[in-house]
């Protein structure tokens, strides 16, 4: 026989024992397949996984023996459905000619003497014994290499091979923690390793990391090394250290959103061996041809697309395809795609999301899809679900992700879902998995292939074929569609080598379920059938529609008995009317009842017919909130119908609108507008300020502020009319913002001078915009100054003898002697207004609330370092006087003496609406103060806290 020729150093029996004791190591154990002497199965547990030859002999393999040895082990593949990559173990080694084989990926090991750079105590599957066979040489060499390697196949085994024979230090970089933990629990304590990741690399420096000096570097997924930042940190660890080897893995090199950058040729020159592409795993049946089911979940795409394509046709159809398209939707959800292809009870599912927000919201319903699917097989549904994310912390996720791996998925009713964000989308693998659902849009197809690959594992475990549900139809965004569903170059080379020698062609022969389709077909159906709707049945419906209504005013969304929109009708008739295809008895039938045919006139008669109805109970033109029997406003109807051009209304229609008196020209809302500004100026003379409260009105409804807001700003504006303008200099109202805030903040000033000889104590009062009294003094004085208060408002101000110079404040060049020269000033303010809020002015010669300012941060300072800020007998006498150390409590203790006022006044707690004669939202201000103090978002001392209490109970004291 051939390729087993009894004449070895090595015995038959010997190299058996070397290679069951070689895979034993992985966990491996060999099947001898008795038809066939030479040949073995390789399993993984229950599971085959490959296939391995054996020549004993003591001449080298030649190109034929070996040719007919890899034939057999195709045919027995074929038979037994196990992966068509193999690895020939041969005694005597193997003529050169046959790295010929190369193509079809077929290890070659030779074992009567130690291949010198083979680490014969590293067992690994063919598939990747043939890619190590590349790699092994070139890096011991000294030379940088790159292995593209599809997602599943095992690129860690190929690194642990790699590190094995090597003593010194070795650095691995992977672009997240959770693959470098999965690399650290594999093999990370065998060796001196160094786990980082490109993040670390890029915002740490070269000093931190440069004793380490590696001999090799590993770059995982070194696709992921092409953001800028991240490639930096890279080219730094690399060019720092003396020549080091450097190996780099990944299942997607080219980054197709970045102007498909190859990062191959970027960091090793192209130098790329072994390449093994997803369509080929498929094909030579090293990973699991999943069943992939692309569906529609979101489905406002699909509306835009129709909607586009029948926007041309005027008769309601694209309306009704949008309606249509969500009727679908209802009846095809994904639970009921689930229900079609998940075949059994429980499983493990991976669910991806675009983000945390779209989990938390999308989550309930996600497990009611799978509730769904365990409930009928049993009467409680098992679902359990696990949260992997970054507002977890680390230590939570691996919780999870560890509860995810022991969970027996399949083998228990309960289904287990994973739901993640942008943590599972590369390295890490889980065994048993039954499937993933992609929730997550993406056009990237790094990401795309990376998160399939969480289901396509050559050490998957599991028998059944794996399932891929794509609710958002992702596959169709994806640029290089042709390594998922088509043979790829590397295929089709390797395929045409096949066909040569006379072996059967592979192909990936992955299935694709599309149930967009459906979708597609029943659209074409719906739009031939609503294209192909009787003229009859349409005026049938509006006749029905008439009968129950007495009208044809058509709601848009409306639905008759037989599941139809009416509207659609509606718009049929009248294309069919514009086109000559309706006869003169319909069209006269269709007019008895007030059928218009052209929507803009339909539009004028319901307004007609509204203002008839209006008209038998009012004479004047104020519609307000008036409501036409048919559902028409009519206020906003005229509103509408004014902007038209007057000469593109019929005749017969303004003929009419003229016997009902209708103002053509909106008289009546110039009316109410020169009512609305009485009110406000009856507002102003009484409060001399305009922060008017909504619920002040016109007599036709309008808000008074509302109505004054529109017409200052038109006034601004230049665009107001004649009349209101005059109106408005007639009730003499400060037509701009600001002269009414000038004129609010000096009646303010002149009640504080009128009460008080030194009014400094009341600029803290609160206007209307919520600025104070002091901010505004301020503002004048430096306009003052500046030169540009206009003259009117000077003497306004010097008519009631205030002086717009700012005195001169000398503080003192010692803090301390400044804080103590301040305290009878404050003592006096405090007495005053009995509160701490120091808030703007001079008095007495002090700034006020610079003093306070420098005094608090004082006392702040003191307590830290466990001083005395200053006098201690000046600092109890200022608490005794109600001086406060935090601006905050000043601030409430000035509330709370206006609350009490108020409650004194009105035996009542201010609504939160309520605002004072000063302009001060106090209720506001009230509500604010207690949820603050609900929420435990401000601090108060306890006798604040305890008079709030009180207050509440209207305990003024």
């Amino acid at each position: 026989m051939i390729g087993w020729i009894k004449m070895s150093s090595l015995g038959v029996n010997e190299c058996s024992e070397y290679l069951t004791q070689h895979y034993e190591s992985a966990n491996l154990t060999l099947q001898w397949i008795r038809k066939y002497e030479y040949a073995y199965v390789l399993n993984d547990a229950s599971q085959k996984v490959g296939l391995v030859a054996l020549c004993v002999q003591d001449r080298p393999v030649s190109c034929e023996a070996l040719f007919w040895v890899i034939k057999t082990l195709d045919k027995i593949a074929y038979k037994a459905e196990i992966s068509h990559v193999f690895e020939v173990f041969s005694s005597g080694g193997f003529d050169k000619n046959t790295d010929l084989f190369d193509v079809l990926y077929v290890a070659r090991t030779q074992i009567n003497k130690e291949y010198p750079h083979f680490p014969t105590q590293t067992a690994l599957l063919p598939h990747n014994a043939f890619a190590f066979q590349k790699i092994a040489p070139l890096l011991y060499q000294g030379n940088s290499v790159c292995a593209v390697r599809a997602t599943g196949t095992g690129k860690s085994h190929l690194i642990e091979a790699s590190i094995a024979k090597e003593s010194g230090n070795i650095v691995i970089v992977a672009p997240t923690r959770y693959i470098l933990e999965a690399l650290k629990e594999k093999f990370g304590k065998k060796k001196k390793i160094f786990f980082f990741t490109y993040k670390w690399l890029a915002e740490h420096r070269y000093e931190e990391w440069k004793a380490i000096n590696p001999s090799m570097v590993i770059l995982d997924e070194y696709h992921r090394a092409g953001a800028k930042t991240w490639y930096e940190g890279v080219i730094k660890l690399i060019r720092s250290q003396s020549n080091p080897i450097v190996l780099g893995t990944t299942a997607t090199d080219v980054r197709y959103l970045n102007g498909e950058l190859n990062m191959s040729e970027v960091l090793f020159n192209g130098n790329v061996v072994a390449r093994f592409d997803l369509s080929t795993s498929i094909a030579y049946g090293v990973t699991p041809s999943p069943k992939y089911i692309r569906a529609l979940y979101e489905t406002e795409r699909v509306k835009a697309e129709w909607s586009k394509k029948y926007s041309h046709i005027d008769n309601g159809l694209t309306s009704a395809i949008r309606t249509e398209i969500e009727c679908w939707a209802d009846k095809n959800k994904p639970m009921e795609i689930l229900k079609k292809y998940v075949k059994k009870e429980g499983g493990k599912f991976i669910v991806f999301f675009d983000n945390i927000e779209s989990l938390k919201r999308q989550k309930l319903q996600v497990i009611d899809w799978f509730k769904e699917l365990t409930r009928e097989s049993q009467e409680k549904s098992l679902v359990q679900s696990i949260e992997i994310h970054s507002q977890n912390t680390v230590r939570e996720n691996n919780r999870a992700l560890n509860r995810f791996k022991i969970s027996s998925g399949g083998n228990s009713p309960t289904a287990t879902l994973l739901l993640t964000v942008n943590m599972l989308n590369e390295g890490i693998h889980v065994p048993n998995i039954d499937g993933i659902i992609m929730l997550r849009k993406t056009s990237s197809p790094n990401i795309f292939f990376q998160q399939l690959g969480r289901c396509l594992s050559c050490f998957n475990g599991k028998s059944s074929q794996p399932l891929v549900f794509d609710f958002m139809n992702n596959i169709e965004k994806i640029v290089n569609q042709k390594e998922l569903c088509h043979n790829s170059e590397y295929l089709e080379c390797s395929n045409k080598a096949r066909t040569g020698l006379g072996l059967r062609t592979l192909n990936p022969q992955m299935e694709v379920e599309d149930e967009s389709i459906s979708l597609v077909k029943h659209l074409e159906k719906f739009v031939k059938k609503y294209n192909s709707c009787s003229i009859s049945e349409d005026i049938e419906r509006i006749m029905r529609f008439y009968g129950a209504f007495g009208n044809v005013n058509v709601p848009n969304e409306y639905i008759d008995k037989d599941g139809c929109l009416v509207k659609t009708a509606v718009k049929r008739l009248r294309a069919a009317k514009r086109l000559g295809h309706l006869k003169d008895e319909k069209v006269k039938l269709l007019e008895e009842i007030n059928f218009s045919w052209d929507k803009n006139e339909h539009f004028l008669r319901l307004g007609v017919r509204a203002l008839k109805e209006f008209r038998k109970h009012h004479k004047h033109n104020k519609y307000g909130q008036f409501r036409s029997s048919e559902g028409i406003l009519l206020s906003e109807w005229a509103k509408n119908f004014r902007r038209r051009a007057l000469h593109q209304i019929p005749i017969s229609i303004v003929t009419e609108l003229e016997e009902l008196d209708f103002d053509f020209e909106g008289n009546e809302k110039k009316d109410d507008y020169i009512e609305g500004l009485k009110i406000a100026a009856l507002f102003y003379k009484d409060y001399k300020h305009l922060n008017i409260p909504e619920s002040v009105k016109t007599p036709s409804g309008r808000k008074v502020k509302n109505v004054l807001t529109h017409a200052v700003r038109k006034a601004k504006d230049g665009t107001l009319d004649k009349d209101l303008l005059s109106n408005l200099s007639i009730l003499e109202i400060p037509i701009s913002t600001r002269e009414i805030r000038f004129w609010e903040a000096f009646e303010a000033l002149k009640r504080a001078l009128v009460s008080n000889h030194d009014f400094c104590h009341q600029t803290s009062t609160i206007l209307s915009d919520g600025r104070t009294l002091a901010s505004a003094i301020e503002r004048w004085q430096n306009d003052f100054k500046s030169g540009i208060l206009p003259e009117y408002k000077v003497k306004a101000l010097e008519s009631i003898n205030f002086s717009l110079v700012k005195p001169k404040v000398e503080k003192s060049k010692n803090t301390t002697v400044y804080i103590e020269e301040g305290v009878p000033a404050a003592i006096n303010y405090m007495k005053i207004v009995g509160h701490s809020n120091f808030s703007g002015g001079v008095i007495e010669g002090f700034d006020l609330e610079n003093w306070a300012k420098i005094t608090r941060q004082r006392i702040a300072d003191a307590k830290k370092n466990k001083k005395e800020p200053f006098d201690p007998e000046l600092l109890l006498l200022l608490k005794k006087n109600g001086f406060r150390e935090h601006k905050n409590e000043g601030e409430v203790q000035q509330l709370l003496l206006l609350v009490k006022n108020h409650i004194q006044k009105y035996s009542a707690l201010p609504v939160k609406r309520y605002i004072n004669a000063d302009g001060i939202k106090l209720g506001q201000r009230w509500y604010d103060l207690k949820q603050r103090i609900k929420n435990n978002h401000t601090k108060l001392s306890g006798d604040l806290v305890e008079q709030i209490k009180k207050i509440e109970q209207l305990q003024v004291f």
